[in-house]
């Protein structure tokens, strides 16, 4: 069996440590990045449109997440200063580690949902109905429902 998918990352990351006062310290990360496959992964399935033409499958994967932000805060908390020793062991060395992240949402591929080039699979994409090049177009106008000739 030989492989025949390829795949590219290509990413700026970017991170930054500050440690701060009474035991808090934050750290962060940005990363842009594009991920591109040459076949589409759909339902954990690897299914090309034409499997005779691979150069017309490369396009952005399905796991490609443009934007990705992290604050990662670690907060040491030594609250008790007294003498008993018992007490320090139990109340001090606990740490609050809070972890943001924000990020884009996933690429998305628009299927079908049937066999138009009568290859036995339903991987097909989504044919253009109407004008791609509207000037304001509407929800109405990008995602009209055309069912001449679909059925």
């Amino acid at each position: 069996m030989e492989s025949i998918a390829k795949s590219w990352f290509n990413s700026l990351q970017l991170s930054a440590t500050q440690r701060l006062t009474h035991g808090l310290s934050l750290t962060t990360n940005c990363v842009y990045s594009k991920t591109l496959t040459s076949e589409g992964i759909q339902n954990s399935t690897i299914s090309a449109q034409d499997y005779d033409n691979l150069k017309a499958e490369k396009g952005r994967a399905d796991t490609n997440m443009r934007h990705m932000f992290n604050l990662v805060m670690v907060w040491q908390l030594n609250p008790y200063a007294g003498n008993s020793r018992i007490a320090k062991q139990a109340l001090n060395g606990w740490q609050i580690s809070p972890i943001f992240t924000l990020r884009s949402g996933l690429s998305l591929t628009i299927l079908n949902g049937i066999d138009a080039n009568l290859d036995d699979n339903n991987a097909d994409r989504a044919n253009l109905i109407g004008n791609p090049h509207l000037a304001y177009p509407s929800a109405a106008e990008w995602f009209a429902l055309s069912l001449a000739g679909s059925w």
